[in-house]
């Protein structure tokens, strides 16, 4: 965990290095592993296709309470959602259905539950940081994290430049 925790600081000084973000757009270079170096354990993975606008992400966190429970595999307070939906073009932010996977069961073909839950705007300021402003639809949560990319943002910067 310390390494993530330094990674990401080491991505931020890049970032307060590095801030032109001039012809910023969502792009695949976008794509890779993401989170706050202030919530440990947490985090997302995003991939894009710009061939149809596309955003994906999977965001990786916990209950709000712990859940007790029999879990032989993973601890039942794991919360994973996904987000999905499409960007405009030369844009850095895209709106994303916020949807609940539910009743899988580890290493076997079993049915998944999907429950849309809210929504998610997803906002780049730059190729290393971005924030996530998530709101459920029940009224539980809502709120913003910042994020900072925890894998290379080379192929984004290089995207941008060309």
């Amino acid at each position: 965990m310390a390494s993530i925790m330094l990674l990401a600081s080491s991505n931020a000084l890049w970032t307060a290095q590095h801030p032109d973000s001039a012809g910023l757009s969502i792009n695949a270079g976008m794509a890779g592993s993401w989170a706050n170096a202030s919530i440990p354990g947490q985090g997302l993975f995003i991939d894009v296709d710009p061939s149809t606008q596309t955003l994906f992400l999977a965001w990786f966190t916990y209950t709000a309470i712990p859940q007790p429970g029999n879990s032989t595999i993973g601890s039942p307070s794991n919360k994973w959602f996904v987000a999905v939906g499409n960007y405009q073009q030369a844009s850095t932010e895209v709106e994303l259905t916020l949807i609940e996977t539910d009743g899988g069961i580890f290493d076997q073909a079993s049915i998944v539950n999907e429950t849309e839950m809210g929504s998610l705007l997803l906002r780049f300021s730059d190729c290393e940081t971005a924030s996530m402003e998530f709101n459920f639809d029940d009224g539980s949560a809502s709120g913003t994290i910042d994020l900072a990319r925890l894998t290379s943002g080379e192929v984004c910067e290089s995207i941008i430049s060309n």
